[in-house]
């Protein structure tokens, strides 16, 4: 049994009420990273629109992502909705502390990687080191700093947080199924979230059907824009990433509303 093994074991099997169901935070990054697992690429059409409250406004584009695991490539284009490009968009995924976008939670294929990008941003994940560096259950299980807590449509997810203070960086991972529900983290300073619902199966491979950016102030969280995906394509041809692309906006992007240029940014700036 690997070490991270043997501390669920441990912690699970301990009499005590209050610990029996709080497994060791990596195990349960790692059991949702597990879920990425075994694709050869990811293709995602998605409709975006900026909110006003919980309603979406006609300010919106639409856009194609494709994600090459191997490479670690994703390249998105936005388009109007009379199919004109309007933006080209290109990182290699890096799950990296500082500035973590959604795709990193929701295409991160390694659990050690997510991991440490995780305490980078201040959630504070116990790695399998750490706590099997403690002698007794009492300090493994006083090391965890993770809870649950129930989202607004009732489900039940494990909360990885250094306090239960709202205004802190966060995971939600649900508790049956370990799919991520709500990811808060920092962005130039300021708080913000998503929340992944609506989650669908892909041959296999779990996809949100839709995801919210939220700004965080204090106990309130205003929405800012909502993507809804239309199709996901599992393992799909990656010939498009074999070619070069001019980043940015196109001359068309530039020549469009400035309300959905202000979308495009907000978008891939802090999502995609």
């Amino acid at each position: 049994m690997n070490r991270i093994g043997l501390v669920l074991t441990l912690l699970l099997g301990c009499s005590s009420s209050a610990w029996a169901y709080l497994p060791p935070s990596q195990f349960v990054v790692k059991t949702m990273v597990s879920k990425h697992s075994g694709i050869k690429g990811l293709k995602f059409r998605s409709v975006v629109n900026r909110m006003e409250g919980e309603q979406a406004t006609p300010t919106r584009f639409k856009q194609v992502t494709v994600f090459d695991p191997q490479t670690r490539v994703l390249r998105s284009r936005a388009f109007d909705d009379a199919g004109k490009e309007l933006y080209v968009f290109e990182r290699r995924l890096k799950a990296a502390g500082s500035d973590m976008k959604a795709s990193d939670i929701l295409l991160e294929m390694s659990g050690d990687v997510l991991a440490k990008a995780l305490i980078q941003s201040g959630i504070p994940v116990q790695t399998e080191a750490e706590l099997s560096g403690l002698k007794t259950n009492e300090e493994r299980r006083a090391s965890e700093k993770m809870h649950l807590n129930r989202n607004t449509k009732g489900l039940v997810s494990w909360v990885i947080s250094a306090t239960k203070k709202q205004s802190e960086p966060q995971l939600w991972v649900e508790k049956d199924t370990f799919l991520p529900t709500r990811f808060y983290t920092r962005h130039d300073g300021d708080l913000i979230g998503f929340r992944f619902e609506n989650f669908r199966f892909y041959k296999e491979f779990p996809f949100p059907r839709v995801t919210t950016l939220v700004r965080v102030s204090g106990d309130s969280e205003e929405s800012v824009l909502r993507e809804e995906a239309v199709e996901v394509v599992v393992n799909p041809d990656l010939k498009e990433l074999k070619t070069s692309i001019a980043a940015g906006f196109t001359d068309h992007g530039n020549s469009t509303d400035s309300s959905v240029r202000s979308l495009i940014h907000d978008y891939y700036e802090m999502l995609r």
